[in-house]
This record gives C-alpha cells, structure tokens and sequence, in this order.
C-alpha cells in the first residue's frame, strides 16, 4: 500500500512541475511603475500638492492657537481667574477644533489616495491584461510577492514604456 501511495505522489509531483515550466510567468515592480510612468507620477504629483496645501493650513493654524496660548500665559497673573478661565477654555475648544479638523483631514486624504491608486489600476489593468493576451502570459507577480527571478522576467520598464503611450 505505501509503495502505491508513493508512486502517486511521484506522479502527481512530476505533472506538477511539467505545469509549472509550461506556464509562462512575468513578475513587476508595481511601486516602480507607479512613480515612474507618466500617469503615476501625475498621480503622486497631485497627492503631494494636496498633501502639501493641508500640511500648510494646519501648520498656520496651529502657529496661531500657539500665539494665543502665549498671549493667555502672559496675561495670566494680570487677569482675574474667571477671565483667565473663560479664555483657557475658548482655547481648548479651539485646540479641539483643530485636532478634529486635522484627522478629518488625514482621514479625507487617505480615502482619497486608495481612491485615486484604484483608479490608476484600474486604467492599466486592461493593458496588462491585453500584454498577457498578445504574448501568452498566464500570470503577472507583483515584484515584491518574487522571492527570487531571473531578471529577464521582469519587464516593469517595458510595461511602463507601453502605459505612457496609452495612458493619458
């Protein structure tokens, strides 16, 4: 019986290997063609000008909540405690304030990143597919999912090369 069981492994190992070398697989650099194609660099172009547009308005608003606490320190032993109080107070509604707006706007800028990434994979993903059509791929690796491969199955710059000509 164990003789039997062997042979069937053996078989079912052998086929599985006359599979393997039969498939033709490419493996990309897929964060590489993101900020190298055109249209990826657009892409990330946009993000960081957003990016950078909110980094600014937080960074003025948080300059100003800064000088009134300055200001509300120095005026501290000079205004009565009820005052003082009243202002402190204003001031962490407004450090509040600020915090919330300043997640809404972490929050609002990664759900429009995944939304922009998607987008963009979306626009090559018919050309990689017509790439494997035209020359009979079976599978495309992303480069980081390779543990090891000969680089001549790596054609990231070729695909890049063809999404700059029909991505605009």
């Amino acid at each position: 019986m164990n003789f039997i069981k062997k042979i069937f492994f053996l078989i079912i190992f052998l086929s599985n290997i006359s599979i393997a070398h039969s498939a033709n697989i490419i493996y990309l650099d897929v964060d590489y063609i993101l900020n190298n194609s055109k249209p990826g660099k657009t892409l990330l172009k946009n993000l960081k000008n957003i990016n950078d547009k909110n980094l600014s308005t937080l960074s003025k608003k948080e300059k100003g909540i800064k000088l009134k606490e300055n200001e509300l320190n120095k005026k501290k032993n000079i205004i009565s405690k009820e005052d003082f109080n009243k202002e402190l107070k204003l001031l962490r509604k407004e450090i509040n304030e600020f915090r919330n707006e300043k997640n809404k706007m972490a929050k609002n800028f990664s759900e429009n990143r995944q939304k922009q990434l998607k987008l963009f994979f979306e626009k090559i993903n018919p050309i990689l597919e017509n790439y494997m059509k035209e020359n009979n791929i079976n599978m495309i690796v992303d480069k980081k999912n390779v543990f090891l491969g000969d680089p001549k199955f790596n054609l990231t710059k070729e695909i890049i090369k063809i999404i700059d000509q029909k991505v605009k």
